[in-house]
């Protein structure tokens, strides 16, 4: 899985739900470590969506930074 390592809470990013609705603007609230396969490493971020109010949980991969903040880096990087 591919994506911005440099990414950290407060960061705004620019999330990809899908291939076919536009992306959506957020501010990164946690990056966590999936640990449902023990061999696979791939991460979740969670964000505040701006254009549904509400907090949402993203693949790290569908995820690209807008603009970085002065956040926490995620530590299992």
């Amino acid at each position: 899985m591919k994506f911005d390592r440099n990414m950290k809470k407060g960061d705004l990013v620019r999330v990809r739900k899908s291939l076919v609705e536009a992306p959506e603007l957020g501010i990164i609230l946690k990056i966590w470590l999936d640990t449902t396969y023990e061999d696979i490493k791939r991460y979740h971020v969670k964000y505040f969506s701006f254009s549904s109010g509400r907090n949402e949980t993203q693949w790290a991969n569908h995820v690209e930074v807008v603009s970085s903040g002065e956040g926490e880096p995620c530590e299992e990087w």
